[in-house]
């Protein structure tokens, strides 16, 4: 079961999921809106251990324009021994609101971040 964090972004939000259990992070994107837009989401992961905290990587959304759902997943990460994730997110306009939930639990694949495009499906850079 993971921590569930909301948050609106007209500009920018720092939401931190912290989970004593596991060292993996799902990031959910809902955006608000009637129509698809060509708007954005850029967002930054950061992991902290009981050592550090740590740049996890970033990612900027697809957007619905493009063929992006309103509400989708856009990023899972891991990092091993991670006890609290933070996620910095800020919309691509003055207008621009959605909003983030983060899932904390066990990881699904190998340490560091991996965006997800329209599909859902991994991106490689």
């Amino acid at each position: 079961m993971g921590v569930r964090v909301v948050g609106t972004l007209p500009q920018q939000a720092t939401l931190v999921a912290s989970r004593d259990d596991g060292d993996g992070l799902s990031v959910w994107l809902a955006e608000s809106g009637a129509s698809p837009t060509d708007a954005t989401c850029s967002v930054e992961v950061y992991a902290r251990t009981t050592e550090a905290e740590l740049f996890v990587g970033s990612l900027t959304t697809v957007p619905q324009a493009a063929g992006s759902r309103a509400s989708r997943l856009v990023a899972v990460a891991c990092v091993p021994g991670a006890r609290a994730w933070s996620v910095v997110a800020r919309g691509s306009t003055a207008g621009y609101d959605a909003e983030v939930y983060l899932s904390a639990g066990q990881p699904s694949g190998g340490p560091g971040l991996v965006p997800l495009d329209a599909a859902g499906r991994p991106t490689v850079p």
